[in-house]
Protein backbone atom coordinates (compact mmCIF):
# COMPACT_ATOMS: atom_id res chain seq x y z
CA UNK A 1 0.00 0.00 0.00
CA UNK A 2 1.26 3.35 -1.18
CA UNK A 3 0.55 6.60 0.86
CA UNK A 4 0.76 9.95 -1.16
CA UNK A 5 3.69 12.12 0.28
CA UNK A 6 1.21 14.37 1.12
CA UNK A 7 -0.19 11.99 3.79
CA UNK A 8 2.87 10.61 5.38
CA UNK A 9 3.49 13.80 8.40
CA UNK A 10 -0.07 14.03 9.69
CA UNK A 11 -0.20 9.89 9.76
CA UNK A 12 3.46 9.85 11.20
CA UNK A 13 2.13 12.69 14.06
CA UNK A 14 -0.96 10.64 14.92
CA UNK A 15 1.22 7.36 15.11
CA UNK A 16 3.10 8.97 17.16
CA UNK A 17 1.06 10.55 19.53
CA UNK A 18 -1.59 7.94 19.99
CA UNK A 19 0.98 4.87 20.04
CA UNK A 20 3.49 6.69 22.10
CA UNK A 21 1.51 9.07 24.44
CA UNK A 22 -1.82 7.59 24.61
CA UNK A 23 -0.17 4.16 25.49
CA UNK A 24 1.77 4.64 28.07
CA UNK A 25 -0.95 7.23 29.81
CA UNK A 26 -3.32 3.79 29.41
CA UNK A 27 -0.51 1.98 31.18
CA UNK A 28 0.35 4.00 33.64
CA UNK A 29 -3.17 4.36 34.52
CA UNK A 30 -3.90 0.52 34.15
CA UNK A 31 -0.52 0.21 36.61
CA UNK A 32 -2.03 2.88 39.42
CA UNK A 33 -5.59 1.53 39.37
CA UNK A 34 -5.75 -2.61 38.70
CA UNK A 35 -4.51 -5.15 40.81
CA UNK A 36 -0.86 -5.80 39.31
CA UNK A 37 -1.36 -9.21 37.56
CA UNK A 38 -4.54 -8.04 36.00
CA UNK A 39 -2.73 -5.13 35.10
CA UNK A 40 0.28 -6.47 33.73
CA UNK A 41 -2.29 -9.42 32.09
CA UNK A 42 -3.80 -6.19 29.85
CA UNK A 43 -0.49 -5.03 28.80
CA UNK A 44 0.95 -8.53 27.34
CA UNK A 45 -2.39 -8.12 25.04
CA UNK A 46 -1.01 -5.26 23.52
CA UNK A 47 -0.18 -7.29 19.63
CA UNK A 48 -3.63 -8.81 20.30
CA UNK A 49 -5.30 -5.25 20.19
CA UNK A 50 -2.89 -4.63 17.51
CA UNK A 51 -4.28 -7.62 14.95
CA UNK A 52 -7.21 -5.13 13.30
CA UNK A 53 -4.85 -2.78 13.04
CA UNK A 54 -2.90 -4.70 10.70
CA UNK A 55 -5.68 -4.91 8.09
CA UNK A 56 -4.57 -1.31 7.38
CA UNK A 57 -1.51 -1.91 6.68
CA UNK A 58 -2.80 -4.75 4.00
CA UNK A 59 -1.70 -8.07 6.40
CA UNK A 60 -3.87 -10.57 7.43
CA UNK A 61 -2.96 -12.48 10.08
CA UNK A 62 -4.55 -15.77 8.92
CA UNK A 63 -6.94 -18.13 11.13
CA UNK A 64 -4.04 -19.58 13.75
CA UNK A 65 -4.13 -15.32 14.74
CA UNK A 66 -6.87 -15.13 15.01
CA UNK A 67 -7.66 -18.48 17.24
CA UNK A 68 -4.60 -17.70 19.51
CA UNK A 69 -6.06 -13.66 19.89
CA UNK A 70 -9.24 -15.25 20.88
CA UNK A 71 -7.17 -17.68 23.10
CA UNK A 72 -5.34 -14.24 24.24
CA UNK A 73 -8.62 -12.26 25.22
CA UNK A 74 -10.28 -15.58 26.84
CA UNK A 75 -7.27 -16.07 29.41
CA UNK A 76 -7.74 -12.08 30.02
CA UNK A 77 -11.33 -12.45 30.66
CA UNK A 78 -10.56 -15.34 33.09
CA UNK A 79 -7.96 -13.55 34.87
CA UNK A 80 -10.15 -10.31 35.16
CA UNK A 81 -13.21 -12.20 36.32
CA UNK A 82 -11.33 -14.30 39.03
CA UNK A 83 -9.02 -11.10 40.36
CA UNK A 84 -12.07 -8.91 39.90
CA UNK A 85 -12.57 -5.07 38.80
CA UNK A 86 -11.84 -2.18 41.77
CA UNK A 87 -14.96 -1.25 42.40
CA UNK A 88 -17.57 -3.69 40.94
Amino acid sequence: MRVAPLLVAPLLLAATLLGTCAGIVLQQSALAGLPGGLAVALLATAPVMALPLAALEGDRPGWRGGLAAAAALAGVSLVAGLVGLPGA
